[in-house]
């Protein structure tokens, strides 16, 4: 845990906005000191970590795309249609996708975001572990959910969740793979609507090409797949501004918030209230020089 002093000096960087073509470093000074030992042993801690993250990142990836599709056509199993469960009734078909599509696309969404997010990170201070340019500070550190931030059965009951690979040196490349992590670290209604177009989309295209759709079915079916993508497209570009936003309570009010992407605060109130501040360098073009 941090101390006071380190929260001080924390908080005296928090106010400037950065771009983050230079690092910031989210840690106080004297919070980033490691020892010899962990020197030497990091780089094995974050090879399994990046094996086993990018292990769980295929396995999300088989859960959004392939796993509806292999169990509908396993052990010899014939058209979709035909199937006992379904008897033959489209409708019975389009319930069916209407109840598990939004769970299925909701579930492999979260997922995706935290096991593609953390793969990245943990590869990425693999590598900065085998440089001698970060070798007297840490790479990353954890900190915990506060509240029911935090997406999984942990706050149901209670109980704080870490969150980890936090970058201790902040670039653009780690602000990015650790705001694709945020994603489905924190509960997220945005990327919950997301999952919702996404497993319609999977569930109505997949089915109607295993009933299978034929003649004048299957245009049909076909335009309906291009409109739900649409759909999905539209709210994935829709929300482009909002990803940055969401993070853990933990990150508020420190460089992580204050920085690229994000919007600095005069931008955001500005674009809250219609009135959007000009640079000062195009202010200072049309005013006239002072004598």
């Amino acid at each position: 845990m941090p101390s006071r002093a380190q929260g001080k000096s924390r908080a005296a960087k928090d106010a400037q906005f950065a771009d983050l073509r230079e690092p910031v470093y989210l840690l106080a000074p004297e919070a980033r000191g490691t020892s010899g030992k962990a020197v030497v042993w990091r780089p094995l801690g974050y090879l399994t970590l990046t094996v086993v993250w990018v292990v769980l990142a295929v396995a999300s990836l088989a859960l959004a795309v392939l796993v509806l599709p292999w169990r509908l056509t396993g052990d010899g199993a014939g058209p979709m249609g035909t199937s006992p469960g379904f008897a033959g009734s489209p409708l019975r078909g389009v319930v069916v996708g209407l109840i598990i599509g939004p769970v299925i696309g909701a579930v492999s969404a979260t997922f995706l975001c935290v096991s593609i997010g953390s793969a990245l990170s943990s590869a990425t201070y693999l590598g900065r572990s085998l440089l001698p340019a970060y070798r007297r500070e840490k790479l990353s550190f954890t900190t915990f959910s506060q509240g029911a931030e935090a997406t999984g059965p942990a706050s149901m009951f209670g109980f704080r969740t870490a969150f980890s690979l936090i970058p201790v040196r902040l670039t653009r490349w780690t602000k990015i793979a650790t705001l694709i992590a945020a994603q489905g670290q924190v509960v997220n209604v945005r990327l919950w609507v997301l999952g919702f177009w996404w497993g319609i989309f999977y569930v109505f295209t997949v089915g109607w090409m295993l009933w299978p759709a034929q003649g004048a079915a299957s245009v049909v079916c076909t335009a309906v797949s291009v409109l739900l993508f649409a759909v999905l497209a539209y709210f994935v570009w829709r929300n482009r501004r909002n990803y940055p936003t969401i993070m853990p309570a933990a990150y508020r009010g420190t460089p992580y918030e204050r920085s690229w992407p994000n919007r600095p605060v005069a931008q955001k109130l500005g674009a809250q209230n219609g009135t959007v501040k000009k640079p000062a360098k195009r202010a200072s073009r049309s005013s006239s020089p002072s004598p």
